[in-house]
């Protein structure tokens, strides 16, 4: 049971910064869209 939640906490925390990497990219993404039409 243990092993079972400690690769689950694993899985978890791969997830939670693969995620944080995703948000990062759509906030600059976005962040350069907006600079853009401003700047037209």
């Amino acid at each position: 049971m243990t092993g079972q939640t400690h690769s689950l906490c694993i899985m978890f925390s791969g997830f939670l910064s693969i995620a944080l990497v995703i948000a990062i990219i759509i906030v600059i993404y976005l962040l350069k869209i907006v600079h853009e039409s401003c700047e037209e």
